[in-house]
């Protein structure tokens, strides 16, 4: 990001200096896959709200099939985009 910041600048600053100013502003970046989309949040929730056993259950392999369908569909994006 730092370099395509400096792409259109004659005199661009340090790294650090640069490091300091995007960090003091509360700006991070996240590592891949961590964010979870609203369906995710959605089954997390009402997993732990969730006091039937048999409903929990169904919960839960819900929630597996909707990350293996998102799992794969990533794959088909990262194969598409070779």
């Amino acid at each position: 990001m730092y370099d395509l910041f400096c792409e259109n600048l004659d005199n661009p600053p340090s790294v650090k200096i640069y490091s300091q100013e995007f960090h003091k502003l509360g700006l991070s970046f996240k590592k891949l896959c961590a964010d979870t989309c609203y369906t995710c949040d959605t089954f997390k929730m009402q997993i732990q709200l969730c006091q039937e056993d048999q409903v929990k259950t169904e919960l839960i392999a819900q929630h597996d099939h909707h990350k293996i369908a998102a799992h794969q569909a990533y794959e088909m994006k990262k194969w598409i985009l070779k």
